[in-house]
């Protein structure tokens, strides 16, 4: 590596048995254990990443055969951190840069004999997994830790065509867990996976939203529960089918803290999700108890326009030219369309202060159904409120 990495064991144990039946040398029985792996970086004072344990368990191997057989692969107790810089780059990156080396030509003439290596792994187990994720880059960093996080894979071979099976569980400690079960296979990637997210708290990744708002998430969680389905043969594609639930939501205004908009619960269990062809369907869009304030000025504009974080003062300066240009070119294709919005004791604030004289009103118990509702511009949504 361009970067000199250091491995420290504190203690190896290695047990086997080996022979040779005449067609060359064969290893049985093959068990293998480390313990206290530490990877060290050259400059860095602490490890980088340290794993309590690696077991090798019931392997087998066969020259004549160019065969590796094992019955598990057993990783404990690794933790370690990925790390968004300030620059968008990730700390990995950087430590598993390949150092420059000038590879030696090959002999002329010389092909390789034989088939290739054949490995078949019944289980690769990594438990107690501890991760730290830190993204730099934004103005307020983000910090999510995993804890004592599981991942499995049955069936593993060096065929990556030939699925796996998946398991994964991922508690988060600031709240929530991601549960993952079903196949993949590597190449081509494909995978056939049921995904289950539980109880994921909001607020740690506020400044996501802040980037583009200037407003703050109080408070608030998220469920998901449903289907997905990938594969990248030329072009990557996803679809996911299930159902969503973010319910117990506050966001607040940075400036003085005040909420602007809440709900109860805005639920489907009927949402269709893909990529490639990018759509988004929803059969029926469930919002409980929502309250906002919507107020239009004098200028026209609302208060919500008003919380659009400015772009950076090191945003490009549009010329007109490009203006025109963007404006005579098609929105970006992402079609949505939701058959039913039900509302139900809504509560909304509103005054347009452009009228003279000037309204306001403030709306309670809002209950009635959006019908319709879509990104086509030729559509028609039948809006049926009552408050």
């Amino acid at each position: 590596f361009a970067q000199p990495l250091r491995a420290t064991v504190d203690r190896l144990d290695l047990r086997l048995k080996a022979g040779d039946a005449g067609d060359g040398l064969r290893i049985s029985g093959l068990d293998a254990e480390l313990a206290a792996l530490a990877l060290q970086a050259t400059g860095q004072p602490q490890p980088v990443a340290k794993l309590a344990r690696i077991a090798l368990s019931g392997a087998e191997l066969s020259l004549a055969e160019r065969r590796v057989r094992a019955t598990a692969l057993d990783l404990s107790g690794l933790q370690t951190q990925v790390v968004v810089n300030p620059d968008k780059s990730l700390n990995w990156f950087a430590l598993l840069r390949p150092a420059r080396v000038v590879a030696p030509a090959a002999p002329p003439g010389r092909a390789q004999a034989g088939p290739g290596w054949k490995l078949a792994l019944d289980r690769l187990r990594l438990d107690k997994l501890g991760l730290r994720f830190e993204d730099r880059s934004l103005l307020q960093p983000v910090a999510v830790d995993l804890q004592d996080a599981l991942v499995e894979l049955r069936g593993v071979s060096l065929d990556q065509a030939r699925p796996m099976a998946v398991t994964a569980r991922l508690p988060i400690r600031q709240g929530g867990q991601l549960d993952v079960n079903g196949k993949a296979s590597a190449l081509p990637v494909r995978g056939e996976l049921q995904v289950r997210l539980a109880g994921l708290q909001l607020t740690p990744y506020s400044p996501y939203v802040s980037q583009f708002v200037m407003a703050n998430l109080a408070k608030g969680q998220a469920a998901l529960d449903g289907r997905l389905s990938f594969r990248a043969d030329k072009d990557f594609s996803a679809r996911f089918n299930g159902g969503f639930k973010v319910s117990d939501l506050s966001i607040a205004k940075e400036s003085d803290g005040a909420e602007f908009l809440s709900w109860d619960a805005l639920s489907s269990d009927s949402l269709t999700l893909s990529l490639a062809p990018n759509r988004l369907h929803l059969g029926e869009l469930r919002i409980a108890h929502p309250t906002a304030r919507l107020v239009i000025f004098e200028d026209k504009t609302i208060n919500l326009q008003q919380l659009l974080r400015p772009p950076p003062a090191t945003a490009p300066v549009q010329t007109a030219s490009a203006a025109a240009e963007k404006k005579g070119a098609p929105a970006a294709d992402f079609p949505f369309a939701i058959d039913c919005v039900r509302v139900t004791d809504g509560d909304l604030e509103f005054a347009d202060l452009s009228l003279r004289p000037q309204f306001g009103a403030h709306i309670h118990y809002l209950d009635g159904v959006i019908n319709g509702l879509s990104a086509d511009p030729a559509g028609t949504a039948l809006v049926e409120l009552d408050g």
